[in-house]
């Protein structure tokens, strides 16, 4: 690995070298101010290429958002936006090197790939991120207003709606009644009885037919 303090004094040389190799892509970088030996601060490097622009048109209108940690030589942090193209692949469309993650570096990232993918005022797009960092949290000047939505949709508890009361028999009956009717679980139709099980089949009146058989009387089985 090279010495990374001679690549960084080299960064705005490898910008002018990705403009002219890669026509139609966009690359920012911002330095702070000079230091007490003279050098130049590094704050951020932006880049969105120009073949990224042109598929981004045969994505869906869905971006997703997010940064992480390069824990190399240089502490800094990676944040990137990311697209499904027509294959339901995901396709990175641009990312910025920054100093850290907080609300002044997501604005101008977001400001960035507005102009870059041509999002507008963001109407018919859905932006996904994990709303944990500082990100603006309400559409200001020059920040496309879009439909956010969070990685993790909120766990909901499904009840099933309890059954209804069992009826219960009335218990106000007349004077007249001697006493109150039985009630069954289930009614049965006159003339009519329930199959049996085995070789015996129920009668099919509720009277038993009956035949002599010497000096006594059975029951006959139909």
């Amino acid at each position: 690995m090279g010495d990374h303090d001679v690549e960084f004094g080299r960064i705005l040389d490898y910008k002018d070298e990705l403009l002219r190799t890669n026509p139609g892509s966009s690359c920012v970088v911002k330095v702070d101010e000079h230091d007490t030996e003279g050098k130049s601060i590094f704050q951020s490097f932006y880049i969105c290429f120009d073949a990224l622009k042109k598929a981004w048109i045969h994505c869906r209108k869905c971006i997703g958002l997010d940064g992480c940690f390069l824990k190399g030589v240089c502490k800094v942090q990676l944040l990137v936006v990311v697209a499904r193209d027509g294959n339901s692949q995901m396709l990175p469309l641009a990312w910025a090197i920054v100093e850290k993650e907080n609300k002044h570096t997501w604005t101008m990232f977001v400001k960035c790939i507005r102009d870059d993918l041509g999002l507008g005022d963001g109407k018919g797009l859905t932006l996904i991120t994990d709303i944990q960092k500082e990100t603006p949290s309400t559409p200001s000047e020059g920040e496309p207003s879009v439909k956010r939505g969070r990685g993790r949709p909120k766990k909901t508890s499904s009840v099933a709606p309890s059954a209804p009361p069992l009826p219960t028999a009335p218990t106000d009956f007349p004077a007249s009644s001697s006493a109150p009717p039985t009630y069954h679980a289930s009614s049965s139709i006159a003339g009519t009885t329930k199959r049996g099980r085995g070789r015996g089949r129920g009668n099919t009146s509720p009277e038993k037919k009956t035949r002599s058989h010497g000096n006594g009387c059975v029951p006959s089985c139909k």
